[in-house]
């Protein structure tokens, strides 16, 4: 079955900032798994049963899916056998939109300790709670947990939710409202019981196949690669949390930014899925407007995508290389080797 990766990402350049919302990096050992990712993400807010949420990790909008899995590792510290600090009932877990950012599921927590639910909701904001899961079904002593959510849109539809790759809670039937056919956003969202007592997310992924057992691999630019002619340093470009008065610029069209990458990755036996490159980017009155993605691969070929026309003031921005741009075929873990650079050209 072919694959397509619609979302991944998990640090402060992933995520959509086009509607308000708040949110910060979190470095805490043991909040993240640190040989996959750098840092997790997590809503800033007290705690709220708003559907949707006012404070949550939003992807960008991907092509309407019908069929499709979600994946994450949250950190809930309520997971940890400790009953006196409950979750908020009534929390969003995930949620999941159509495209006009519509709510039609989503995942809450209930007031019972350890119990989720699975809802749908319609425009009018009416919710119907499709199941509710056992108590205590998810209880462990490490609060990091590997969260996966299949959905199969449709009047005979499935929606469930596995944890650490047991299936938690499921749904089959009707899963429609307003004759929505799919889905095309995803929601991760802050449900503790207060705004010291989030969940902070990592490694979030968002694909056409089965999301268990598959992670997500974050690889900062760690040095200048074999171009690069703008004004700054790595330093500027590759923190954990966004500075804006730190950054690189060219005045002028046509110069790359190209940087190098770690070629170490996690022990084990990997196939690539999709390398997805992030960057945040703004433009000024004068000089160059537009920008494309770049990727060098290891025969020394810089391989370019358009990138969105940028505005005049900082924006995330991403693209997904589904492909080895150079071969045209999947990647492998080999692409990533001594020679590969990504980054940015600037354009007229």
């Amino acid at each position: 079955m072919t694959n397509t990766v619609l979302f991944a990402g998990g640090e402060d350049t992933s995520f959509n900032t086009s509607t308000s919302n708040s949110y910060q990096a979190v470095t805490n050992s043991g909040y993240f798994r640190s040989n996959f990712a750098r840092c997790a993400m997590q809503a800033n807010s007290a705690p709220e049963t708003n559907v949707p949420p006012i404070q949550r990790l939003r992807s960008e909008l991907f092509t309407t899916q019908a069929t499709l899995w979600a994946h994450a590792w949250g950190y809930a510290e309520f997971q940890s056998g400790n009953p006196a600090n409950p979750c908020v009932t009534d929390g969003t877990v995930i949620g999941f939109m159509d495209s006009s950012y519509t709510y039609r599921l989503f995942i809450r927590t209930t007031g019972t300790y350890q119990q989720l639910q699975l809802c749908k909701i319609n425009a009018a904001g009416t919710i119907t709670v499709l199941a509710t899961s056992g108590n205590n079904t998810y209880n462990t002593t490490i609060p990091l947990q590997a969260l996966d959510v299949y959905i199969n849109y449709g009047s005979s539809g499935t929606f469930t939710l596995y944890i650490n790759g047991t299936q938690i809670v499921t749904y089959s039937g009707n899963i429609v409202t307003d004759s929505c056919t799919g889905i095309a956003c995803v929601d991760w969202c802050q449900f503790g019981t207060s705004a010291n007592n989030t969940t902070p997310w990592s490694e979030m992924l968002v694909q056409t196949s089965d999301t268990r057992g598959v992670s997500v691999f974050t690889v900062p630019p760690v040095a200048n690669g074999n171009t690069n002619t703008w004004t700054g340093s790595v330093s500027n470009v590759n923190e954990t949390t966004i500075n804006d008065t730190n950054y690189n610029y060219t005045t002028s069209s046509s110069q790359l930014a190209l940087y190098t990458m770690s070629t170490t990755l996690p022990t084990g036996n990997w196939t690539v899925e999709a390398f997805v490159q992030e960057v945040r980017i703004s433009v000024g009155q004068s000089g160059p407007q537009n920008f494309d993605f770049v990727v060098r691969t290891t025969d020394g070929s810089n391989n370019l995508q358009t990138g969105p026309a940028p505005l005049n003031y900082f924006g995330n921005n991403a693209y997904i290389w589904a492909t080895n741009p150079h071969t045209g075929v999947a990647w492998a873990t080999t692409d990533f080797s001594t020679g590969f650079n990504y980054g940015i050209e600037s354009v007229t």
